[in-house]
């Protein structure tokens, strides 16, 4: 059985070792002590907070930042240490999931109790509302207390058989130094000796503080006390300046006031100890740990009579009303007056502490949850084993003019044998499709909805994955990449300073605007994929190169699943023989005695457009009628092509298309040619749909070596190296022309390899990638 656990309140120093953390960490420590299940316990991080400190780095077997659970049959537990203080909009796939049961602590309401003081901003209260919202789709609540679980039921309406009241534990570190303490601190210390009063704050108006300095201050000036006063609890020098002027101004002196902070559990202990009592003036609480920790190390309590206070203090002669000084003097005096009212008031509120020892509060806690768990997975409807696993896909989708689109369309055909498919995308396919159960924009939906086995990412290299990226970098999950690498993305999406400093963060060195923008034009220089936002919310990633799965171990180390890249661009048999060629030239009106070349997709550097017509210019010179085609829009590199197309003089041989082709006039080309090239500088194990629709066709193309052995390209593919060689290119070009190797496309080796790049293999093995039946 697997517990996730939302780790954030131990990432955000403001919690981590405060009450909150203290309290879910002792929780979560005592875990596999008490629930009877071979347990793993899953903590999820966020990416944009701190690390996990070290004190808490073992609470989970394993950590991981994605949030979108991979589940099967069997119900999980999610376990919300602390809803109200992050945002539970990231948790929504584990909230309201069939096969997840959910349970929170609630510590408390306060800041609905004192909005001017939490909820002010207008971004303070949105956020708010909107974690007591979340709140709904939780199926037990542990409250530390009584009052935040009245609280609870009268906000929220929540039925009292699902709120199990636990407490908070005395953490056994400091009830071992309370056992042996020693009568005077072993480190820091009061600068007096004496006797003093311990007021346990902090620099929150909540923990009204000023009453008891004003109290002790006025019994000061009033009856001579000798009683000196220690403060514990954080604050700021302004913060420690300001109350002890407020102290001075009411009769106190600055030598019997004193601030501590940050102390061990053995100091702690001592402190306490050796405290004539420990005052709690909070205008309201959750629980109250200094209660229980003065009470564990001996020192009694006198409180504010606010609802958590009253739990914990039953008597009348020991709570005070939070702003009645004159009450708070009388009982401080009591104390200092009587000998025995110390150990009497103490004699009589040390009773409570059994309840709150870590053993007794973690097994009310974790009994309650495994009871509700059991009755909660009897009420579990199961999927049959006939129905199809449903799968949702983010995708750029027909008509997008993207290869990823056309890619993805053609896949669901036969993934949708196995499976129920909706597809996510911002495109707006023209007609319904028999694979598809529905279409719907890309959203945050199918992450957050009871409803889908797996929720699948396609990710590529162009704005057509911007708002799916955003949503996979906050849920995670599963991940098809298909290019091998995201710098162009990055660079157009966050601006050339930003992708700078993205870069100094990704190589760990200073990376300038300058440079970072000379990658993009020339990605032969890329020295990372930039997988960087991708790969910590990866579960499952899916990539169809070797290549980029070696790449992404060895730059992530992490483990890709490989799936052979498929042909989605297929051809009848009869359509690559010599007559269908023909007829294919004579479309696009195209001599017959000319020796065709083309080269497929939109121009850019990185393909090479300039050897490709060098390479044309060294045919022409061995004495070839080479007519070569760029079958993809040139506009964004027209200059420089021109420019050296007019320089060698050959425009009668090179021409250039702009505009997006039709897939009529895009498959005459691949049967009219008689040679393709196609090259990639920026390596890494990319791939490039236009060689597998030169393979499917038939087609000798010529092919850098990386690329060429990420596709796995057959031999009629034509490798050169990947420091580009014109001359190479047009001597491989010249043999295979003088040894007919272009004439025949109807080989064994291009049946094979459709075969083993086919959609039906495709869709099983990408079922058993996604951990489905198939």
């Amino acid at each position: 059985m697997k517990l996730f656990v939302d780790m954030r309140c131990f990432q955000d120093a403001r919690f981590a070792f405060r009450g909150v953390g203290y309290h879910s960490s002792t929780i979560l420590r005592n875990a596999k002590q008490h629930v009877q299940y071979p347990l793993e316990i899953v903590g999820i991080l966020d990416p944009s907070l701190a690390p996990l400190p070290i004190e808490y780095a073992r609470l989970a077997d394993r950590t991981q930042y994605l949030v979108y659970p991979r589940l099967g049959n069997d119900v999980e537990i999610f376990f919300q240490p602390s809803p109200m203080t992050h945002g539970q909009d990231r948790m929504a796939p584990l909230l309201g999931r069939s096969r997840v049961f959910t349970c929170a602590i609630i510590h408390d309401f306060i800041p609905l109790e004192m909005p001017q003081a939490y909820l002010a901003e207008t971004n303070a209260l949105r956020a708010y509302a909107n974690n007591f919202m979340w709140l709904r789709y939780f199926h037990l609540f542990l409250p530390t207390s009584q009052y935040s679980g009245r609280k609870l039921s009268e906000l929220l309406g929540v039925d009292k058989k699902r709120v199990e009241v636990t407490g908070i534990a005395v953490r056994e570190t400091l009830l071992s130094y309370a056992a042996t303490v020693e009568d005077r601190l072993r480190g820091t210390q009061p600068m007096f000796k004496g006797r003093y009063f311990l007021i346990v704050g902090g620099d929150d108006p909540r923990k009204n503080v000023e009453s008891a300095l004003q109290a002790h201050a006025e019994l000061i000036s009033q009856h001579s006390m000798d009683a000196g006063l220690v403060v514990l609890g954080s604050y700021s020098e302004t913060g420690r300046e300001a109350l002890r002027i407020f102290f001075t101004e009411r009769g106190g002196s600055k030598n019997q006031i004193e601030f501590v902070e940050g102390l061990s559990d053995q100091d702690l202990a001592g402190l306490y100890r050796q405290a004539i009592a420990t005052i709690c003036p909070s205008f309201i609480e959750g629980f109250s740990m200094p209660v229980i920790e003065a009470l564990a190390c001996g020192c009694p309590v006198i409180a504010s009579n606010c609802d958590a206070h009253q739990e914990l203090v039953p008597q009348e002669d020991a709570l005070f009303p939070p702003g009645d000084i004159s009450r708070i003097k009388k009982l401080m005096n009591g104390l200092i007056s009587s000998p025995g009212k110390r150990s009497e008031l103490l004699k009589e509120q040390r009773s409570i502490v059994p309840r709150f020892l870590e053993q007794e509060v973690c097994r009310r806690f974790w009994i309650r949850v495994i009871c509700d768990y059991e009755a909660y997975k009897k009420r579990v409807t199961k999927r049959r084993p006939s129905e199809k696993p449903r799968i949702a896909i983010l995708s750029p989708y027909p008509p997008d003019r993207s290869g990823v689109a056309e890619y993805t369309a053609q896949s669901i055909q036969t993934i949708s044998r196995h499976a129920t498919i909706d597809v996510f995308t911002n495109a707006h396919p023209t007609s319904p499709e028999s694979s598809v159960r529905r279409f719907d924009a890309i959203s945050s939906f199918p992450y957050v909805v009871d409803e889908y086995e797996r929720v699948v990412a396609v990710i590529g290299n162009s704005h057509f994955h911007k708002e799916i990226i955003t949503l996979f970098s906050q849920y995670g999950g599963t991940a098809i990449v298909h290019d091998n690498r995201l710098a162009e993305l990055y660079y157009w999406w966050y601006g050339p300073r930003t992708f700078a400093e993205m870069s100094s963060r990704s190589l760990g060195r200073e990376v300038s605007v300058d440079e970072s923008e000379s990658w993009i034009r020339d990605p032969s220089r890329l020295p990372s994929i930039f997988f960087d936002e991708i790969i910590p919310m990866a579960e499952t990633m899916i990539v169809h190169s070797r290549g980029i799965q070696k790449q992404v171990k060895k730059q992530y180390g992490f483990a890709c699943e490989y799936l052979p890249f498929c042909c989605y661009r297929h051809f009848q048999e009869e359509e690559l023989e010599e007559g269908s060629r023909t007829q294919a030239r004579k479309r696009l009106g195209i001599p017959q005695d000319k020796i065709m070349i083309i080269t497929m997709g939109l121009v850019s550097s990185s393909k090479g457009p300039l050897e490709c017509v060098w390479a044309v210019e060294q045919l022409i010179a061995w004495g070839l009628p080479v007519s070569f085609f760029f079958v993809g829009s040139s506009e964004h590199y027209a200059g420089p092509l021109h420019d050296l197309i007019d320089q060698l003089g050959i425009h009668d041989h090179v021409h250039t298309l702009n505009g997006w082709l039709s897939n009529e006039t895009y498959r005459d080309y691949l049967l009219a040619a008689d040679f393709a090239i196609q090259i990639r500088s920026h390596r890494l194990g990319g791939l490039s749909g236009a060689v597998m629709d030169c393979i499917s066709a038939g087609l000798t193309t010529v092919c850098n070596m990386d690329l060429a052995e990420s596709m796995e390209a057959p031999d009629f593919v034509l490798r050169v190296p990947d420091n580009f060689s014109p001359i190479l290119m047009a001597e491989r070009i010249m043999n295979s022309f003088q040894e007919r190797q272009h004439a025949t496309r109807l080989t064994g080796e291009r049946l094979a390899y459709l075969k083993e790049h086919s959609f039906d293999i495709y869709a099983e093995r990408i079922m058993s990638a996604l951990g489905l039946p198939f």
